[in-house]
């Protein structure tokens, strides 16, 4: 066994490649709200106005 190798999700692709996907997508949100994604309350305020976004139709 190769351990050089990355691990293999189920669908087949890398989880790493996942894992980049999740860092990039959150330094996008980041950089588009200007919100510290570290703090608390910045995140549950995100996600209500998305909630709020899907519900009215604007999301």
């Amino acid at each position: 066994m190769d351990i050089r190798r990355k691990p293999k999700s189920p669908d087949g692709a890398t989880t790493f490649d996942h894992l980049g996907a999740l860092r990039y997508r959150l330094g996008r949100i980041r950089e588009l709200t200007d919100l510290d994604l570290n703090d608390v309350d910045s995140r549950f305020n995100l996600h209500v106005a998305t909630r709020a976004g899907k519900v009215l139709g604007s999301v």
